[in-house]
């Protein structure tokens, strides 16, 4: 659940400041998979065609997805909508430890450990394994930014990301909880989005979650890291019980899309990114 945070929010907004400044996205090629630089486009966006393919870390194969196979070519949006690991790791080289943190602190999660042995590493940034973990409070804050066009608010306001950014990672929250992995979180008469969270052997379960008046986020765990017998499944349809019981849950609507938001062959990108797109996948 720390993906739309340090990746797909980070990279969104890293493609809308370059285009602001005229450049195109710097691409690198890690050096470690078949893909290199190929099908990204010009800006890392929603529909760029991220290859689910092994890739090597430090030596070794590394990460797993979560159904221990690879689904080859997929956009970024279908790459958060099934939580893949693949994705969300090759994003973050293309996005680099220092901006994915940098981005993680905007949102106010204050545990991140940026010390040489802490948490500047993919283990930790692209999948969410926190040296400290994590607070649900500091969570749900964070992903309030999204349906509030990007503002982060506190007891002071930080502004994190452009309000077209915001608003494309809003469609992507729905997208998780529409056909993705967070359906159990649906809540009947209300758009909800969000996006769940599970820690290596199951020791945590995770669902943050949006509606246009809430955000909420849920964490089933234990201090000692006793491995649970439920999976993210579970804590998205523990947090629709919970949400469905709040006084006016079905009440708001999310904020209209910007005018820097472009809609183009199915997909949405902020001005000037909607270019040079990667193939689509088969």
């Amino acid at each position: 659940s720390i993906k739309p945070l340090a990746v797909y929010s980070a990279a969104l907004q890293r493609s809308y400041e370059y285009a602001e400044q005229g450049q195109k996205y710097p691409l690198v090629d890690p050096g470690n998979d078949k893909q290199g630089t190929d099908n990204y486009g010009d800006y890392l966006t929603a529909a760029s065609v991220i290859i689910d393919e092994p890739i090597k870390i430090n030596g070794r194969i590394w990460p797993k997805n979560s159904n221990n196979r690879y689904s080859g070519p997929m956009t970024m949006r279908k790459g958060m909508q099934t939580s893949t690991n693949v994705v969300a790791v090759k994003l973050y080289e293309q996005i680099g430890a220092d901006y994915s943190a940098s981005m993680v602190e905007k949102y106010g999660i204050s545990t991140l450990n940026k010390s040489a042995n802490g948490d500047m590493n993919p283990a930790a940034l692209a999948l969410g394994g926190l040296s400290k973990g994590v607070s649900p409070y500091e969570m749900a804050e964070a992903y309030a930014t999204f349906p509030n066009g990007g503002v982060r608010v506190e007891n002071r306001v930080f502004k994190v990301l452009d309000e077209g950014v915001a608003y494309i990672m809003v469609t992507m929250l729905k997208s998780v909880v529409n056909g993705g992995t967070g359906s159990n979180a649906a809540i009947s008469g209300v758009e909800v989005g969000g996006k769940t969270g599970t820690t290596s052997s199951n020791y945590d379960i995770w669902f943050d979650g949006i509606t246009p008046k809430y955000a909420a986020s849920l964490w089933i765990g234990t201090d000692v890291n006793i491995p649970l017998t439920s999976s993210s499944v579970s804590a998205a349809s523990l947090w629709s019980r919970i949400m469905r019981n709040v006084p006016n849950i079905r009440k708001g609507s999310y904020k209209p899309a910007p005018s820097n938001v472009v809609h183009k062959n199915g997909e949405y990108f902020t001005k000037g990114t909607e270019g040079g797109l990667g193939n689509k996948p088969d």
